[in-house]
């Protein structure tokens, strides 16, 4: 969930590459670009940032959705 509520003014790519980058991270993008509008999520439709995980081990799952959460309100920076 993203409490964000504004208009985008940049997307830290340095944030989407470092969730990008933790080992159970199969996919991640960020959905939208500097001058759309982002309203806190509601559902999956509203998410403005998709990850995929996957993993063998529970607990290195576990440990990167925890990481990706911390991150996620960094990946937008708002005008």
């Amino acid at each position: 969930m993203v409490p964000a509520d504004g208009v985008v003014a940049s997307v830290d790519q340095s944030v989407v590459d470092e969730i990008a980058a933790l080992d159970s991270v199969f996919t991640v993008s960020a959905k939208l670009r500097p001058g759309a509008r982002i309203s806190p999520t509601v559902d999956l439709l509203t998410s403005p940032l998709r990850a995929h995980l996957t993993a063998d081990d529970d607990e290195r799952l576990t440990a990167d959705y925890e990481r990706l959460t911390k991150l996620k309100d960094d990946v937008y920076h708002l005008a």
